[in-house]
């Protein structure tokens, strides 16, 4: 799970670009993981999402495994986590 910040300035589209392709490192890889959107990762006070929502909208999460469901386009949302028991 990344809590945010995935970028230094949401204005810049190839931060963003850096970050998705990171991030598809791991999907490629078969490795479940989901963002959740930084202050630095939104536009200004008001908390504009349309830049942050064009790699890490709610599309890009639906077909893992452990996605649960999104609220408001990724704003939040639920994922299902497991954990290994070692006996």
């Amino acid at each position: 799970m990344h809590t945010g910040d995935l970028v230094d300035e949401d204005d810049k589209p190839e931060q963003l670009n850096v970050a998705s392709a990171n991030m598809k490192m791991l999907e490629d890889g078969g490795i479940p993981y989901g963002v959740l959107a930084g202050n630095h990762d939104v536009f200004g006070k008001d908390a504009k999402y349309d830049n942050y929502w064009k790699p890490f909208g709610e599309v890009r999460f639906k077909r893992q495994p452990t996605y649960g469901g999104s609220y408001d386009n990724n704003r939040g949302r639920m994922r299902w986590i497991g954990y290994l028991s070692l006996q």
